[in-house]
């Protein structure tokens, strides 16, 4: 079948140094929105508020949210999900930035199980999902290197002007000059212990197993990690604006959900994939960071 929605792009010019307090401004209200940002010497940051869809993976099911209800799928959930994605398809245009609508979020560690057979012994005390997807028809792209911001939006192609009045919208929230009143939390120095998910032993113990297994051949690497966790009263954006000033990374993240927020910080891009299918229309762009 021919799709007809498509993409319609507006590109304005935006001070480097401004584009992140407007973001704020305009999310401060918001229940769901996601950042994906370039901290240091990256092309592109990716800002998508206002999701028309909600998609969260748990043990075998997938709930799909959008204005309508909510469906729920039983099943392998990324497998529903990739089936619903069919048909919000549009055409990728060459002009515009690499992401130009469509899904922003996560898959866990954990979808792993749904792969292949693998043993089940760890608590599921956070029990976050096993994916977590925000899906955007329209998404804000800042351009380092040209300094300028990309207001995109998806539309049936007979609705041109339709689609024109919504960036001209877009356009003038940008450029109204408003501050973000964000109220900060002041935080005074605790001396509580950060709780850890391992003791001193408990982890010299898992040290000497893992040793043990690279040398019988079961494996060759070990991300042995410990969490420790800590009760917080700030926001989760203030911590992440702290860290974008004092760690700035090539590929950040933040993710904003009523369950939950996501602080992601990482120096390196997992995997980035541009299928063939960027030239026949389609979403065929996918990145996964780290």
């Amino acid at each position: 079948m021919q799709q007809k929605r498509v993409s319609f792009a507006k590109k304005i010019p935006f001070a480097q140094d401004k584009w992140y307090d407007k973001y704020k401004t305009l999310t401060q209200h918001e229940p769901y929105h996601m950042l994906l940002e370039s901290g240091q010497g990256g092309k592109t940051s990716i800002m998508g508020i206002k999701p028309f869809a909600v998609i969260q993976g748990k043990n075998h099911k997938l709930s799909i949210t959008t204005k309508e209800g909510t469906t729920i799928l039983e099943g392998d959930p990324l497998t529903h999900f990739m089936e619903w994605m069919k048909a919000h398809q549009t055409v990728h245009h060459q002009g515009y930035p690499d992401f130009q609508g469509g899904a922003l979020g996560f898959i866990s560690y954990d979808y792993a199980r749904y792969i292949e057979e693998l043993p089940n012994t760890a608590r599921d005390d956070l029990a976050t999902p096993d994916l977590y997807f925000l899906v955007f028809d329209d998404v804000f792209v800042y351009d380092h290197n040209e300094q300028a911001i990309w207001l995109i939006t998806h539309d049936d192609i007979h609705n041109e002007q339709q689609a024109n009045d919504r960036l001209q919208k877009y356009e003038n929230l940008w450029m109204t000059h408003t501050d973000a009143q964000i109220t900060k939390t002041n935080i005074k120095a605790q001396t509580e212990h950060f709780s850890v998910s391992l003791s001193e032993q408990e982890f010299t113990d898992a040290v000497e197993k893992v040793r043990e297994y690279i040398s019988k051949g079961d494996f060759f690497q070990v991300n042995l990690s410990v969490r420790r966790s800590k009760e917080i009263k700030t926001h989760s954006r203030e911590i992440y604006d702290t860290l974008r000033i004092l760690n700035p990374s090539p590929y950040m993240a933040y993710m904003q959900v009523p369950e939950f927020q996501i602080v992601s910080g990482s120096p390196e891009l997992l995997v980035k994939k541009k299928s063939i299918r960027d030239q026949l229309g389609g979403l065929g762009f996918q990145e996964i960071w780290s």
